[in-house]
């Protein structure tokens, strides 16, 4: 039984989506840990990656981000995960709220931006994974009724 080209190519994406989400989720976990010994080490690796490469991960990380979105605040037939990779995205989810959310498209925008005009990878990667440090324990902001 011989497998299509097609699908060949399906799988072979989605590998490479569950090593994208491996390495974000891995990534996250430094950040919350503030573990900078480990976000040097991140670093290093996705500096070493092609522009491309570096820029779908910052596309991927939007992609993440909205499944926290759709998690958090949306109708849940909206969420395109499901397993393994779902459970793991609702515990990043918990982390994800009204206050943040923006900063973190921002941040991730930007490093996009950033990386199209050649920015040094290391540089911004270790300013972003600080930001996103910051961002994951930041509060939710309580909003009065008036």
């Amino acid at each position: 039984m011989e497998i299509t080209t097609k699908r060949l190519q399906l799988l072979q994406h989605e590998e490479v989506e569950t090593d994208q989400l491996s390495w974000f989720l891995n990534w996250m976990r430094r950040c919350y840990q503030f573990d900078f010994l480990e976000i040097l080490k991140f670093t290093d690796e996705f500096s070493s990656l092609g522009r491309e490469q570096q820029k779908g991960r910052m596309l991927f990380a939007l992609d993440v981000l909205r499944e926290c979105l759709m998690i958090n605040y949306a109708d849940h037939t909206l969420i395109r995960l499901d397993g393994k990779e779902l459970d793991d995205i609702r515990r990043l989810a918990a982390l994800i709220n009204r206050t943040n959310a923006p900063q973190f498209a921002e941040a991730f925008n930007d490093a996009h931006y950033h990386l199209e005009r050649n920015a040094n990878a290391k540089i911004l990667f270790t300013d972003l994974s600080i930001r996103m440090a910051r961002l994951i324990k930041m509060p939710e902001a309580i909003h009065s009724v008036s």
